[in-house]
């Protein structure tokens, strides 16, 4: 079994972490992405998952660590482009987002 540290230098279990926020009833956010750069989720030591569904009709940008650019970065295709932080590419900091003409929705989970 895979565990992860947290800022303390405590093990935690990833999956544990995961049914702690399910029985926690934690759930997404909805985003209203902008026409510039949209901060979508701050920088968080304790991220072990997060996951962007684009839930809107144009196509959405996705930038890690800096300022979103049109057509830069991870695309996130309309009607349903997502993309997923995990074990595997885990990354603690800043998100941000961007599309075309501003005012589309992005659905966001971070656990």
């Amino acid at each position: 079994m895979a565990y992860i540290f947290d800022k303390n230098g405590d093990t935690i279990d990833p999956a544990e972490k995961v049914r702690q926020a399910l029985s926690a009833n934690e759930s997404g956010k909805g985003v209203s992405i902008r026409d510039t750069s949209t901060s979508v989720l701050s920088a968080n030591s304790e991220r072990i998952a997060a996951t962007f569904i684009n839930d809107s009709d144009e196509a959405m940008y996705l930038a890690l660590g800096k300022k979103a650019k049109m057509n830069s970065g991870i695309r996130l295709n309309a009607g349903g482009g997502s993309f997923e932080i995990n074990q595997t590419n885990l990354y603690v900091g800043n998100v941000s987002v961007i599309c075309a003409s501003g005012g589309k929705n992005l659905c966001v989970t971070e656990i």
